[in-house]
Formats: C-alpha cells, structure tokens, sequence
C-alpha cells in the first residue's frame, strides 16, 4: 500500500485509481495510506459527495487521488457506488 501512495503522490494515473477504488471498499489499510492530513484544494463537483454511504473525510481522499490522477470523480464514483451496491465480488471490482 505504501508503494501505491508513493505512485499516485507522483501523478501515476493507474496508481491513483487503484488507490481510490482501494479506500472507497474499505480494503485493507487503504484508508490509513491514502488518508490525506490537509484536504485543502480538493474541489469536488456539485453532487459528488451525495448517495454514498462511505465517511465525508474518505470521500473527500478517493475524489483527491481520483483527481490527480485525471480521472472524472463523478463517474468513477458512480462505478465506484454501483459495484459495491451490487454487492460485485473483489476480483469483479478490479475489472476496469
């Protein structure tokens, strides 16, 4: 886990995906390594944070790392938030 925060701290587009799905299912250590002190800047789009049922400070990190990595929080987190309603088994919620 160390080495995935050291990859999307540089940008690394699939590290911070992979980070980001990481803390939103609660994986292991996930939320602790990708915790983030300052959650200054971290912008997210009107209606993000709604509809899931995930801490407002982890929601805050998994639209940061999704951010920094150039994805597009909205629809990642709605993947994110359907997968995990569907109950999606892990090896399924780590088909991108």
């Amino acid at each position: 886990m160390q080495w995935l925060r050291k990859a999307a701290e540089n940008s690394n587009a699939d590290a911070c995906l992979h980070l980001a799905k990481r803390m939103y299912t609660d994986q292991p250590y996930a939320r602790e390594v990708g915790h983030l002190v300052e959650a200054a800047g971290v912008a997210a789009p009107a209606g993000v944070m709604e509809g899931h049922e995930v801490p407002r400070d982890v929601l805050t990190g998994v639209v940061h790392w999704l951010q920094k990595g150039g994805h597009k929080s909205f629809d990642k987190l709605a993947l994110f938030r359907r997968e995990a309603l569907a109950g999606a088994p892990f090896a399924r919620l780590w088909a991108f």
